[in-house]
């Protein structure tokens, strides 16, 4: 595995609402073999945000309302301003057949709207 990508169901996602995170690794199996599936064993989500409604961006804080659950499912609290912008970041790990563990990271960001 050479890295993951996180990506989302949604760009914009209202106050209250959600939007799914996906994660999938990167690379390749050597030599190809039909039927290895190779997945992140795990992952951690951190969620950042910045007010960009004004003129300055700021960062925002957010409550615990705010979070991705253990389904990977966003979940935006109905308290986060419109125009606010989330940094969902992904911090995944992946344990190779050999035993090897990998740490890979990647993230994905999302408009309130």
């Amino acid at each position: 595995m050479t890295g993951i990508t996180v990506s989302s169901t949604a760009t914009t996602v209202k106050p209250g609402g959600s939007a799914q995170i996906n994660i999938k690794a990167v690379g390749s199996i050597t030599p190809e073999t039909d039927g290895i599936e190779v997945s992140p064993s795990s992952a951690v989500f951190t969620v950042s945000a910045l007010d960009k409604s004004g003129t300055d961006p700021a960062a925002y804080p957010l409550s615990g309302r705010t979070y991705v659950d253990n389904t990977g499912l966003l979940r935006v609290g109905d308290d986060v301003k419109i125009g606010v912008e989330l940094t969902i970041h992904a911090i995944s790990t992946y344990v190779n057949p050999s035993g090897e563990t990998q740490t890979n990271d990647g993230e994905v960001v999302i408009t309130v709207g």
